[in-house]
């Protein structure tokens, strides 16, 4: 399954593949023998598919190939290897472990198609436990090998579950690195990877992000990144289509890290761009300008022979159209609001936010029967997180909510995952004058002034700031430099050969310059989350990539959404 999990990521459809091999097929599968031609094989390295290759050429006056190409996605086991040197040596051609048990969703993120990691990693025991945390090692270090990186391992001191999985990926490096030479970067300039848990910040995958993409997954019925919606074809009738939300819609890509309302305006701003340039098209009304999400869709409609503009917009006016509706009927402006001078414990204008301002506003919404049980569960649990409800208040306002009997249940589940003493890893707060201005340019969205966690992290980690003291080396660490200094350009004083963007994969080479070469002030940041990494967070390290030109990458067991994140808590013991 990881093989075919491989290439499925790689390639979009059966079609990219079948224009360069004579023949695709399953392993598992009868097949038609060509014993004249070579094959590749892109298999899993596991007992069942090694059999199925020995069984290949078994026969050796007639195998089913002339010879064959193997290439694994992860490690292969000593005693598999040594089944295939006793029965296919003979045949094989070429051998590659390729390090590839992961999926890379986008330029900067990764993660491992576990959306059941919170119950694993939070509920495991014994033998279970060391099983999750080893596959899970396993799993991180082959994105180190494919970057090229033999890092710096940090992990908060109090948190048993990263300093576990940092313990046992160490270990795996060490012996990858062991084994491959100069494979990876050695030396002070060396990524450092942090490794926190999803209790760290219990806010990012609670609170209403209303940025494009948050919004997308969180109130759309995305399936992986896939989304199915109706598209108007030239004879005006109504088909379903499925798209899929990557990197190669150069729309999404443009659109995803822009709040809503941003991204609704550039929308409508290029189309009205595309009539101005198309004088002769006559829209609705024969306005040549819309002004609106829906004026566009009815535009759109009357333009038939306009099928690129049609598949170029359609899918992006369908899904902020259908995120605008949900904002609107789930009265998300008010909750937003509360919800924003809870986790940022001070209002728009900089008042501080304390219990007696909070729980009027929360009796109002929590008893409102047009707000969705899981948006008061949401709005609820940021309070809790955030000390603004005591126990005799929170009873009150769960039965004004009106909960069922296992939503009721998240308020108590949740603890779970809460470590005192590393839950919101906030900045320390910085003394406040009496007068504040409001930074608009910082905070453009009132209802969007919550930054995650991890930001002030990776500034800190930037700076060589992050304390040590708090969130420590595994083995080795480099060596203490000065805030200037850590941001200094790329020492030679590194062991092994120098890294090029030419080493790394497609999928990490900087894209932000028209050369395809990053521009980078220090070694490259890997932040992984155990339980999974929400959205939010994912913007966070493209924007920080881009202000502080350093290469960060994201990644965890999956990407936690809302509600996704609400079914994981439920599900807990």
């Amino acid at each position: 399954m990881c093989a075919r999990r491989c290439v499925c990521m790689v390639c979009a459809s059966r079609h990219e593949l079948m224009g360069v091999y004579a023949a695709v097929e399953g392993l598992e599968k009868r097949r038609r023998p060509f014993p004249n031609m070579e094959a590749v094989y892109f298999i899993s390295p596991t007992e069942p598919s090694i059999a199925l290759l020995n069984q290949d050429f078994a026969d050796r006056s007639e195998p089913h190939y002339k010879c064959a190409h193997i290439f694994f996605p992860t490690k292969l086991p000593s005693v598999l290897f040594q089944q295939i040197t006793e029965r296919t040596a003979g045949r094989i051609k070429s051998m590659v472990e390729l390090n590839l048990d992961y999926r890379a969703p986008e330029a900067r993120v990764f993660h491992f198609n576990d959306p059941n990691s919170i119950y694993s990693i939070y509920t495991g025991e014994g033998r279970e436990a060391d099983r999750v945390f080893r596959s899970m090692a396993k799993q991180l270090m082959t994105v180190c090998a494919s970057l090229g990186e033999n890092p710096f391992i940090r992990y908060h001191q109090h948190s048993d579950l990263c300093m576990a999985l940092a313990s046992i990926l160490q270990d795996h490096i060490d012996t990858y690195a062991e084994e491959n030479g100069d494979a990876l970067t050695s030396g002070d300039h060396r990524a450092t990877l942090l490794i926190l848990e999803r209790g760290h910040d219990l806010v990012a995958p609670l609170v209403h992000d209303f940025y494009y993409q948050n919004m997308v997954y969180d109130m759309l019925p995305v399936d992986g990144y896939s989304y199915s919606y109706q598209f108007i074809d030239n004879d005006d009738e109504e088909q379903v289509r499925e798209a899929v939300l990557s990197d190669d819609d150069a729309v999404w890509v443009r659109l995803r890290h822009m709040h809503i309302a941003e991204a609704c305006d550039v929308v409508i701003k290029e189309f009205n761009e595309f009539l101005k340039q198309n004088k002769s098209i006559q829209t609705i009304d024969n306005k040549q300008k819309v002004s609106s999400l829906k004026q566009m869709t009815e535009a759109v409609r009357a333009m038939p022979e306009y099928q690129d503009m049609k598949k170029k917009y359609a899918l992006h006016m369908d899904m902020a159209s259908k995120c605008m509706d949900e904002f609107e009927e789930r009265r998300l402006a008010e909750v937003g609001a509360v919800e924003q001078d809870i986790v940022c414990g001070e209002d728009a204008l900089g008042k501080p936010v304390t219990h007696k301002h909070v729980l009027p506003r929360l009796k109002e919404l929590l008893s409102a029967h047009d707000i969705r049980e899981d948006d008061k569960m949401r709005l609820l649990l940021l309070a809790q997180l955030e000390g603004m409800v005591h126990a005799e208040d929170r009873r009150a306002l769960m039965a004004d909510a009106s909960f069922s009997p296992e939503l009721k249940m998240c308020m108590y589940k949740l603890q779970r995952l809460v470590t005192e003493e590393i839950r919101y890893l906030k900045p320390k707060p910085v003394k406040k004058s009496k007068k504040r201005t409001v930074d608009h340019d910082a905070v453009p969205y009132e209802l969007s002034r919550w930054q995650p966690s991890i930001k002030h992290l990776i500034k800190e980690l930037h700076q060589d700031m992050l304390s040590r003291s708090d969130f420590v080396f595994v083995k080795d660490e480099p060596p203490q430099r000065a805030p200037e200094a850590a941001v200094a350009a790329k020492s030679l004083k590194s062991g092994g050969r120098a890294k090029t963007s030419a080493d790394q994969p497609a999928w990490m080479r900087g894209r932000d310059d028209e050369d395809g070469k990053p521009k980078t002030k220090g070694p490259r940041i890997i932040i992984f989350i155990l339980g999974g990494y929400a959205f939010p967070e994912v913007r966070t390290c493209y924007e920080l990539s881009q202000e502080l030109e350093r290469d960060i990458v994201i990644g965890g067991n999956f990407h936690v959404t809302p509600p996704l994140f609400l079914e994981a808590v439920k599900a807990l013991p």
